[in-house]
């Protein structure tokens, strides 16, 4: 005998709060993230040159596997990565960063805390279900 069970919804029901994105859970803190990146020419020139960065080496240099800096071969996405983490450190990019994290935290902690809460009893079912349906042998500790 198979038991068909749905996996438990990771977001509330979207009757428990109307603004609730699920599918684009990005999109109420874009607008914050684009005044961050706007507020400062630093910032908007360290975007660019990432940006920048990462177009050439994929862009432009699409055949090759790596980048030669310096006469060394040396990967894409570390070339990338590092020459994305020396303009984020020289622009102030991760400061900006922790600053839009720190203000979507403000943002974000009371809207959560306005979701009401589901009940208790159909999660508990759903689980019960769920461990019952995963044989005792599989389970790896």
């Amino acid at each position: 005998m198979a038991i068909a069970v749905s996996p438990p919804s990771r977001h509330p029901s979207p009757r428990c709060c109307p603004l609730t994105l699920s599918r684009h859970p990005i999109l109420p803190l874009s607008p914050q993230a684009l005044y961050t990146l706007l507020s400062s020419w630093w910032l908007c020139i360290g975007a660019f040159a990432i940006c920048g960065t990462w177009g050439f080496a994929y862009g432009m240099r699409r055949e090759a596997a790596s980048l030669d800096i310096a006469g060394v071969p040396v990967p894409k996405p570390l070339a990338c990565g590092g020459a994305s983490l020396l303009l984020m450190l020289l622009t102030g990019m991760i400061s900006a960063f922790a600053y839009a994290a720190v203000l979507g935290a403000v943002v974000a902690l009371p809207h959560a805390a306005l979701h009401k809460v589901p009940e208790a009893g159909g999660f508990d079912e759903e689980s019960a279900a769920l461990n019952a349906a995963i044989p005792a042998a599989s389970i790896v500790a």
